[in-house]
C-alpha cells in the first residue's frame, strides 16, 4: 500500500532497492505448508520468509516475532533488520 505522507518517504525510497515478486501458484502452495508446519496463519510472514529464503535475502520489519517463528519451523535463521 502506497500511502502519500512524508512519514512514508524513506519507506518509499526504500521500495526502489527492492525486487518485486509475483505470488505464483507454486508460492501460494509453498505459504501454504509453511503455514501448516509453522502453525500460523499470518500469509504475509509466510511469504516473506519464504521470498527471504529463496533469494538469499535479510528481512526488514517492526514486527519480528511471526516471522521468526516461521522461520523457525522451515528450520532456517533469517537475517533481520529490525526497525
Amino acid at each position: 500500500m502506497r500511502r502519500t505522507s512524508s512519514r512514508q518517504a524513506p519507506t518509499a525510497r526504500l521500495r526502489l532497492a527492492c525486487q518485486t515478486l509475483s505470488f505464483t501458484d507454486a508460492v501460494s502452495d509453498a505459504v501454504g505448508r509453511i503455514l501448516s508446519i509453522s502453525g500460523t496463519a499470518d500469509v504475509a510472514d509466510a511469504a516473506v520468509a519464504l521470498a527471504a529464503v529463496t533469494h538469499h535475502a535479510a528481512v526488514l520489519t517492526s514486527d519480528p516475532a511471526g516471522i521468526v517463528t516461521v522461520a523457525d519451523a522451515m528450520g532456517t535463521k533469517l537475517p533481520l533488520i529490525v526497525l
